[in-house]
């Protein structure tokens, strides 16, 4: 039998968290890309959706940074959002544009399933 009780504070941690610890973002969402020859003003070459949602968003940890061959950028952030997202996607936070470098690692919030990626300035 499910314990409804757990799940209703689950779901009061979790609405808690993103109130208050997220922050809202522009993400644009990769649909497809065009036929045409966009360096010759034919078509758009990408196709985007653009929604607002809240994640939370961090500097990368220096043990993430400074590692021997690091993948990972100062000024790189990494994204937790209930959205998976994808590598093409984008988003536009603070005034600056971000891409996603990372495939969406699967995590737990609050027993919830989220998603979190590394989102490098493009």
């Amino acid at each position: 039998m499910p314990d409804y009780e757990r799940m209703s504070r689950v779901r009061q941690g979790m609405s808690a968290v993103l109130s208050y610890a997220g922050e809202t973002a522009v993400w644009r969402q990769y649909v497809s890309a065009s036929a045409a020859l966009s360096e010759y003003g034919l078509g758009s070459g990408l196709t985007y959706v653009s929604r607002t949602i809240t994640g939370l968003f961090a500097q990368l940890r220096p043990q993430e940074i400074m590692q021997p061959g690091g993948f990972y950028q100062a000024g790189d952030l990494r994204c937790t959002c209930f959205e998976p997202i994808s590598t093409r996607d984008e988003f536009l936070f603070e005034g600056s544009r971000y891409q996603s470098i990372t495939t969406p690692v699967n995590v737990s919030l609050f027993g919830s399933a989220a998603h979190t990626t590394i989102l490098r300035r493009a």
